[in-house]
């Protein structure tokens, strides 16, 4: 869950006097004499540059109630949740203790307290064959090495 600060503070703002509102490249901290982005040109200095940054400023609103219906919502769906939760739990019937101990089903299995003895304790590595491998010379001129 975001903490109180993370959710007062925006993410992005549109309306930033440090960037350039057109290529969002950072402005000089001294600005150009012309009052112009050094990148792309744009005049800053412009009345009409004043109202782009108050367009921006309406963004940055809308953007912030934005978030603030997404918070709205996520709060709604997380007591939703804790509600369903609890009425589950509370529709769940209660376990009911056993007074008598349950009876055995069919006879009981003999108890053992020997180690198991393995018919082969040596581990198995590889591919077994199922049939012995023949040691049949190959017939004459197969064209094997060995048969040479």
């Amino acid at each position: 869950m975001a903490s109180p600060t993370s959710a007062r503070t925006p993410l992005f703002t549109y309306a930033d006097t440090r960037v350039c509102p057109s290529c969002r490249t950072p402005l000089p901290a001294i600005p150009d004499v012309f009052h112009r982005c050094t990148t792309c040109g744009v005049p800053l200095g412009d009345p009409l540059a004043g109202e782009v940054f108050s367009a921006l400023q309406r963004v940055d609103s809308l953007v912030e109630d934005l978030r603030e219906v997404a918070r709205e919502d996520r709060r709604r769906a997380e007591d939703e949740i804790a509600r369903a939760e609890a009425a589950q739990a509370a529709a769940a019937p209660a376990p009911t203790p056993t007074t008598a101990p349950l009876a055995p089903i069919g006879p009981a299995l003999p108890t053992t307290t020997s180690t198991p003895t393995h018919p082969d304790p040596r581990p198995r590595r590889g591919f077994r064959r199922s049939r012995p491998r023949s040691r049949r010379a190959p017939p004459a001129g197969c064209g094997r090495r060995r048969c040479r």
